[in-house]
């Protein structure tokens, strides 16, 4: 059970984080300037509206 609570509590956590941690791991699927023009303004976007944009 310890398990369940856990994982729900690093689910809240990692909701609040997933904005800018989805933004990071997805430059690894963008170029370097892409990262800049298209993931940080998701993020921006993503952040404003409390949802999870992913560079694409």
């Amino acid at each position: 059970m310890s398990d369940v609570t856990h994982a729900s509590a690093n689910h809240s956590y990692y909701t609040k984080l997933s904005l800018l941690d989805a933004c990071i791991i997805s430059q690894y699927k963008c170029n370097f300037i892409s990262y800049y023009e298209r993931c940080i303004p998701h993020l921006v976007t993503s952040w404003l509206f409390g949802t999870l944009l992913l560079c694409t």
